[in-house]
């Protein structure tokens, strides 16, 4: 299958991937173009601000969550109608898993063969600038390094210096450049940036991105490049007899302002399950939707809207009611907050959650258990692979069903999640349906099992 492609890297965390990415989308929306993005790696907010811009869900694909074969399934099923494939990496380039460059954005551009264009922060760089670029190339040269875009040039006398340094000494173009503008800055907090539905006229913001981009970066040939990108051969991971294997359930989903990360092929795996699936908002709506046999609840920032969430005390009411009858509920991370009794916030004040659980959680001053971890159900000892990205400390007194372990160089850290009531479970770890389908497979069954006995 023919997917032109390629893949935005960096040289490290806060060079500018993500402005780049955007600049990019944008520009090629402009031009009439149909996008879809990537984010390489776990991360849910960089594929917002995808979401946005390209006007269709963005996709994550991650070589620590998939095998190969996945990995490429996933990127060719979402690529299909698309003109254009976009992927921003993870980190700098060779950053991976501990010492290692394993699941980095430099692997993950092999698997599906694409060809990547370099980001660099070249704010008080000169001669540098040519050295690092020389020493990325060189450090690994199977990974397709075709162009180099400058992010935070002072001047386009500055652009031209370092173009001509560069490609004096590398065998790389430079494509072009960003200049530093305060007009399209984005604002972070404790989990990275904020999400795109929180940025002030972030329409505007990316409407001035891809003027910048058209102007002062060479998107033919950005374009050249990834039309020349080779084909992709890939296997349907699927297999037929899942298709509408569980037609007839109905799944109420959390999304909005404070439950919004869900990796969106999640959602299509459940629907392809014959699943069918109601968005509701433990925010704004009343109660959870009518006549559902499942809640998931996901992760996000429900630290941020505390007193609306305590506040709603018809949709507490209701969830709780749906848990005590016996719904089933998965909920991950900031869901896990919104199952205890209380949160503590930042700021020391505490709130009440639903009270599914028997216990609280309080936010912290430091990351939890940050990064890749692996879950095994203790009870039917199948495993799936995560991610962990909180700054919450959970005192939840009910049994857990998970084992969870992370793994760097020769050491392993294991403790326990994945709180069970009833048939609730609540885990702090984000994890992808399609790192073990038959993990989700047998969850289900079991689920519907014990909602049928209860």
């Amino acid at each position: 299958m023919k997917v032109p492609r390629f893949v935005i890297a960096g040289t490290n965390s806060g060079c500018g991937k993500t402005t780049i990415t955007s600049a990019l989308i944008s520009a090629l929306k402009k031009r009439g173009m149909q996008v879809q993005p990537f984010k390489m790696g776990p991360d849910y907010i960089d594929t917002m601000f995808h979401s946005f811009i390209a006007e269709c869900d963005g996709r994550n694909i991650d070589s620590f969550l998939f095998d190969d074969d996945t990995f490429r399934y996933i990127f060719q099923k979402n690529s299909e109608e698309a003109d254009i494939a976009v992927c921003e990496g993870v980190m700098g380039m060779y950053d991976g898993i501990g010492k290692t460059s394993n699941s980095s954005t430099a692997e993950m551009s092999k698997i599906i063969d694409a060809p990547v264009i370099m980001v660099v922060n070249a704010k008080g760089m000169a001669v540098s600038a040519a050295a690092m670029v020389k020493g990325f190339i060189e450090f690994d040269k199977t990974v397709n390094v075709c162009g180099v875009i400058l992010n935070n040039v002072k001047s386009e006398t500055q652009y031209v210096f370092l173009k001509s340094i560069i490609e004096e000494h590398t065998d790389t173009e430079v494509l072009g450049y960003l200049q530093e503008n305060e007009k399209i800055k984005i604002g972070s907090r404790h989990l990275g940036l904020i999400t795109a539905r929180e940025v002030s006229r972030l329409e505007k913001k990316m409407d001035i991105l891809a003027d910048e981009a058209e102007r002062t970066i060479d998107i033919d040939r950005i374009l050249e490049i990834a039309e020349n990108a080779s084909d992709l051969k890939f296997k349907n991971i699927l297999s037929k007899d899942l298709k509408d294997k569980f037609k007839g359930l109905r799944v109420g989903i959390a999304y909005d302002m404070a439950f919004n990360f869900y990796y969106r092929d999640n959602i299509d795996f459940l629907n392809y399950l014959g699943i069918e699936t109601e968005f509701f908002s433990p925010l704004k709506d009343y109660r959870i939707p009518k006549n559902i046999d499942a809640l998931y609840i996901g992760g996000g920032y429900p630290e941020l809207f505390p007193v609306e969430l305590t506040n709603n005390i018809s949709m507490r009411n209701s969830i709780k009611q749906f848990a005590e009858k016996g719904g089933y509920i998965y909920a991950e991370c900031g869901g896990l907050i919104y199952m205890s009794e209380k949160i503590k916030t930042f700021d020391g004040n505490e709130y009440s959650m639903t009270g599914v659980l028997k216990g609280s959680c309080k936010m912290g001053d430091k990351l939890r258990h940050f990064g890749y971890v692996e879950l095994k159900d203790r009870e039917t000892e199948m495993e799936i692979k995560g991610h962990e990205f909180h700054y919450s400390i959970e005192n939840i007194r009910n049994r857990t069903l998970f084992e969870v372990s992370k793994t760097r160089g020769n050491r392993k850290t294991v403790w326990r999640s994945g709180y069970n009531y009833k048939n609730v479970i609540a885990s702090y770890p984000h994890i992808h349906f399609y790192s073990n389908m038959d993990f989700v497979i047998k969850f289900i069954e079991k689920a519907i099992k014990e909602v049928k006995n209860a």
